[in-house]
């Protein structure tokens, strides 16, 4: 399955437990891998060249695709094609979405359709932010 069906999927299951109002805190970390699997996607896409990002941030050793370096990796191609710092505020925050997908899965934070609902319309500025490059 391509990671763009797997990032839809991810979005699909988030809307439905906020429309059941029901398993928002076991769906909660869904919205940070729709982002993900779509960044991944696009970067794929581009022939991005990921090992020799990570050279040339000086971080050779990291594991490519982790969160610590995606954001960085997806906002250095974009400038290549010109991001303009609206769209670059919306990948900022990715950051928010992973720590949410953190305290949904380890820490006992629970999550209800409103957060999920504020969440998801950040996943969708990225993506969208994604799309139109």
């Amino acid at each position: 399955m391509e990671l763009k069906t797997k990032s839809n999927e991810n979005i699909d299951l988030v809307e439905y437990a906020i429309l059941a109002k029901k398993y928002c805190t076991s769906v909660a970390g869904r919205v940070y891998y729709a982002v993900f699997q779509a960044i991944k996607h696009f970067l794929e896409q581009e022939g991005f060249d990921y090992q020799r990002f990570l050279t040339k941030i000086h971080e050779p050793d990291q594991k490519e695709y982790s969160h610590g370096t995606l954001k960085r990796a997806l906002c250095d191609h974009l400038m290549t094609k010109k991001l303009n710092l609206g769209d670059a505020g919306k990948i900022g925050t990715i950051d928010q979405l992973y720590r949410m997908r953190i305290e949904a899965d380890y820490r006992k934070r629970e999550y209800n359709e409103a957060d999920l609902s504020s969440y998801l319309r950040s996943a969708r500025q990225i993506i969208g932010v994604i799309d139109k490059y």
